[in-house]
């Protein structure tokens, strides 16, 4: 039996899975994982280039395009490890990483989940970990028309946590869905993904969740990994012309199901 389950979605992503796998069976014995990856109605040949280069690989494939949530959840109910991790396609491994993770998790049993640090390309570190939502960081975060007079504010910092640096382990309220390690377990007592969520909150919604199971959230930057994030401009994903982008119709109505469904507390604060 496999100690851990690697979960990755490609959505027409092959170009980025190549380099995660090989990066991965490069610095993990492949002994103690398994990967399920979920094939999001890819059209760029990325199940029959699983299936001739890594046979050991289980397929799954849509043949119409799920969220986020949903297609993890699928893949997280065929795992068989002792430990899940939800990975995106879009990271390059450069170190061994998944034997000490482990290590540290099963020594604090408190820990719901773990996330290491996230890095760029050029090796700055990306801002990965965040307190809940206030409304004023809303404000900033997801509206464009905003953000280019609030981004320095105090206001994100906060939001941020860049009074904490990135170099200590500390347990923030939530932390992005790029890497999430967690013991399998943890889904008979939180549960899965909120499909709900399409795509966007799903993150937020699962470590509030966790920090209200009594588990916490872990930032372990001891270890980190390469995630290829190129995210375009907000205004450009958000709207053109006076017309919102589908990006931004999927963050707005994700936005709006976790405010009600906590009843307009955006959450509790955790450090």
């Amino acid at each position: 039996m496999p100690e851990i389950t690697i979960v990755t979605i490609s959505t027409n992503e092959l170009h980025f899975l190549k380099g995660m796998l090989a990066s991965l069976y490069r610095h993990e014995d492949s002994a103690r994982f398994e990967v399920i990856l979920v094939d999001n109605a890819s059209k760029d040949g990325t199940s029959e280039y699983i299936r001739e280069n890594y046979p050991g690989i289980f397929v799954l494939r849509n043949r119409k395009k799920q969220g986020f949530a949903f297609n993890n959840n699928i893949g997280m109910r065929r795992a068989k490890g002792d430990f899940i991790l939800v990975l995106n396609p879009d990271t390059v491994f450069t170190e061994p990483l998944l034997s000490e993770m482990i290590g540290y998790m099963r020594s604090n049993p408190d820990i719901g989940l773990c996330a290491c640090k996230l890095m760029n390309k050029d090796m700055t570190v990306q801002q990965s970990v965040r307190r809940y939502y206030t409304y004023l960081t809303l404000l900033v975060r997801r509206f464009p028309f905003f953000r280019p007079f609030l981004l320095a504010s105090q206001i994100n910092r906060h939001h941020l946590y860049e009074e904490r640096g990135k170099n200590r382990v500390f347990f923030p309220d939530w932390i992005l869905g790029a890497f999430m390690m967690f013991p399998k377990k943890l889904l008979d007592s939180v549960g899965f993904f909120d499909e709900r969520f399409k795509l966007y909150f799903e993150d937020v919604d699962l470590c509030r969740r966790i920090w209200h199971s009594g588990l916490k959230v872990c930032y372990y930057p001891k270890r980190s990994i390469i995630h290829l994030y190129n995210r375009e401009s907000d205004t450009k994903r958000f709207i053109k012309g006076f017309k919102l982008q589908k990006g931004a119709k999927m963050h707005l109505k994700s936005m709006l199901r976790y405010i009600l469904k906590y009843r307009l507390s955006l959450g509790e604060k955790h450090g």
